[in-house]
């Protein structure tokens, strides 16, 4: 019996659509229309769902700020997701990378400021 192939979105988000969502953030920030705070929040989730292929409304909505920071406390970041978090119920952990733990230490720490 051949096993039935699921569908495939033909939408694949790249690297210039990530930017693009970068740019527009920091756009709004300058032109007033988020604070530099929010800026900065929005920038580490688009960040981390692009590494970690996280959707915004299963599990990225339901992860804490104590999750992250917990994560950055230790010498390789690992980020903890537990399985009431995830929507199929699975816990895991994502190793990152420094290009993604740079803002988001930036942002938790409070070093976000005004250039």
């Amino acid at each position: 019996m051949v096993k039935e192939r699921k569908r495939i979105t033909s939408r694949i988000v790249t690297k210039e659509d990530i930017s693009g969502v970068l740019k527009h953030i920091e756009q709004a920030q300058r032109q007033g229309e988020i604070d530099l705070e929010r800026s900065a929040q929005y920038s580490a989730l688009v960040l981390f769902g692009a590494h970690t292929g996280q959707r915004s409304e299963a599990t990225l909505s339901k992860l804490t700020v104590g999750q992250f920071r917990e994560a950055l406390a230790v010498d390789k970041p690992v980020l903890k997701v537990d399985s009431s978090q995830d929507e199929v119920r699975m816990s895991h952990t994502f190793p990152c990378t420094l290009a993604l733990w740079k803002p988001l230490n930036r942002y938790l720490l409070g070093e976000v400021t005004a250039n």
